[in-house]
């Protein structure tokens, strides 16, 4: 055999036994005895051909006398070309209903976000029940068109709740008399969400998760947490959502705070105080004038082409807009100039129209599955006492008698009237904390209006092995808005590390300045 043929020889091996192994790498299809599964599937989008990407379909567990199984996707990011983590991290969307964003047109971000966080691990991402590109997936698909044109009219908060009562019983009958739809509504719940963590778990084979929940995320994560501790590496809980806390309790009581703590952030800034003095005062008299007579605003779409919508801002809609500004962080410095619009009836204010988009995109946002949320949060929550909810108020009702502040704006039980007994799963003391000493970090915005920085800190008491980091400046989800947070992550999985791209030993410290948000004029 000559020496070229050798050389030739020897290449086909080395080619061969690479191929050999780098399809070791990848996880294969099984099966469960409880009848959850796991197929490899071709990526539905374009990844990044310098790593190692992986795509594939869970089937959840065949339920008893039911054939109601999901098929949840499965996206897997790999951080090394030559070796898998033994223990990967997974990512629990908010919601409940949120969606993980991995469509074609999203993917691509996932991924560049994945190469610049540097984490050292591999990532699992995937989308819940009824959410996202599962299959089924529960919607209500009349719903988002009748509440455009609600939002378009001038209505109190009582006809508002009344509105969207109506509307979810719409959804309700519709979805119901569906039959597959209503069997599959029965699987719904942050239980079933459990079982289906540890039936991936046990589908690919690894040694443990790293969990990494945002929102109702971190609730799912803790239940995970309470049930199968042993699967459970560490966590990454980013705007927490215990257990202990009720979601319809606190919602109208965690906006009002959130508003006035960033009132005060403006307030103590020399630049801010400057432009748009005495704003507490100021946020009074807009309610009022929306009171007298509401606005009628030409919103923007933030996609390209797309025409104008309409709202009608009232008083209580102002309120929900300068609260949804925590879903972005970087809106909030728009707050103060959006006040002072109001008052002065400026229309154009580019300030108050981002808020305003922003307001509009969650309301009609069409990837949310409101089956989803009502299911499970109808079944988990709602159980408190209305007086003593309307005690606690009692402030915010002085400071703003302009407001409706009748029960029924506040929370009415009929809206979860068909939604609280959906789901068949057993019922449970929702509100029992989770005690773990399982290495957990613990990310908190000070301005976060739906998951506010109480509740992580009350959550850390129960966490013996945990670190609470609280960032002044950011809002709901701090990962999306800190870039230095995402450092305390990579610090958090990998110890040795002592330095990192964008956080020194000064920005690290967990309080900082209010000053670095620059505000809108």
């Amino acid at each position: 055999m000559s020496r070229r043929t050798q050389l030739l020889v020897f290449s086909l091996l080395v080619i061969t036994a690479a191929i050999v192994y780098f399809q070791s790498l990848q996880f294969r299809a099984s099966e469960l005895p409880n009848g959850a599964n796991y197929r490899p599937v071709d990526c539905w989008f374009e990844s990044n051909k310098f790593m190692r990407v992986e795509c594939g379909y869970m089937t959840t567990r065949t339920e008893t006398h039911s054939d109601a199984t999901f098929e949840l996707p499965i996206v897997v990011l790999r951080h090394s070309l030559w070796r898998n983590s033994e223990s990967p991290m997974l990512h629990i969307a908010g919601g409940p209903g949120g969606a993980a964003y991995i469509d074609a047109k999203i993917m691509p971000f996932w991924i560049q976000n994945f190469i610049h966080q540097d984490w050292g691990i591999d990532f699992v991402i995937y989308d819940q029940r009824g959410t996202g590109l599962s299959k089924p997936r529960l919607t209500c698909p009349d719903s988002h068109s009748q509440r455009l044109d609600s939002l378009k009219t001038s209505l109190t908060a009582r006809e508002d709740s009344l509105q969207f009562i109506r509307q979810m019983q719409e959804c309700y009958e519709a979805l119901t008399q569906k039959t597959s739809l209503s069997q599959h509504m029965q699987y719904i719940s942050t239980d079933d969400s459990v079982n289906d963590i540890a039936d991936l778990h046990s589908l690919l084979g690894i040694e443990q998760w790293v969990l990494m929940g945002v929102s109702y995320g971190t609730r799912l994560s803790l239940e995970f947490v309470r049930r199968y501790p042993a699967l459970v590496k560490s966590m990454v809980l980013d705007s927490v959502y215990p257990p202990r806390y009720d979601g319809f309790e606190t919602l109208t009581e965690n906006g009002l705070r959130a508003i006035e703590r960033l009132l005060e952030s403006c307030r103590s800034d020399v630049m801010c105080d400057e432009e748009h003095p005495m704003l507490s005062k100021r946020l009074n008299d807009a309610l009022l004038a929306l009171k007298a007579e509401p606005l009628d605003l030409s919103v923007p779409q933030t996609e390209v082409g797309k025409p104008a919508r309409g709202l009608s801002l009232t008083p209580h809609r102002l309120i929900l807009l300068l609260d949804y500004a925590s879903y972005d962080s970087s809106l909030l410095a728009n707050v103060p100039a959006a006040i002072s619009a109001v008052v002065e009836g400026d229309l154009q204010n580019k300030p108050l129209l981002e808020l305003a988009t922003n307001y509009l995109e969650i309301e009609l946002f069409e990837e949310f599955s409101e089956p989803v949320y009502m299911i499970t949060e109808c079944k988990e929550n709602g159980q408190f006492s209305i007086d003593e909810l309307m005690e606690r108020l009692g402030p915010y009702l002085d400071r703003y008698p302009m407001l409706d502040w009748s029960e029924q704006a506040i929370y009415s039980p009929k809206m979860c009237e068909q939604w609280k007994d959906v789901s068949i799963s057993a019922e449970r003391d929702y509100r029992k904390p989770v005690v773990s000493d399982i290495p957990t970090l613990i990310l908190a915005g000070a301005l976060d209006s739906i998951t506010p920085p109480e509740w992580g800190r009350s959550l850390a008491k129960t966490l013996s092995n945990s670190r609470y980091l609280e960032y002044p400046e950011s809002a709901h989800s701090v990962l999306s808005s800190s870039i230095c947070s995402n450092d305390e992550v990579q610090v958090f999985l990998n110890p040795e590390i002592k330095e990192t791209a964008f956080c020194d030993a000064e920005e690290r410290l967990v309080e900082r300045s209010l000053n670095l948000i620059v505000w809108a004029k």
